[in-house]
């Protein structure tokens, strides 16, 4: 689900399946409002989320201050 880009909201990019299990499982939690969590899709390899996030994502933080970014994965 998308996110409402005029409240806060956190964009998360994930590497792989398991990561998004562990973000899953937290978005199952009753207190986390799932509406302002956006998963993205998975980048698949620690070196595609890092030029993911340079490329496309840092300029998008800069144009909006409500968007946040979690970045997973593993060296």
């Amino acid at each position: 689900m998308s996110s409402n880009e005029y409240r806060p909201h956190l964009l998360i990019l994930l590497e792989d399946k398991a990561h998004n299990d562990i973000v899953n499982g937290f978005c199952l939690n009753l207190n986390v409002d799932e509406d302002q969590i956006e998963r993205l899709q998975k980048a698949r390899g620690w070196v595609n989320v890092k030029d993911k996030f340079e490329k496309k994502y840092i300029p998008k933080l800069r144009q909006n201050v409500n968007k946040h970014i979690a970045i997973r994965f593993e060296l």
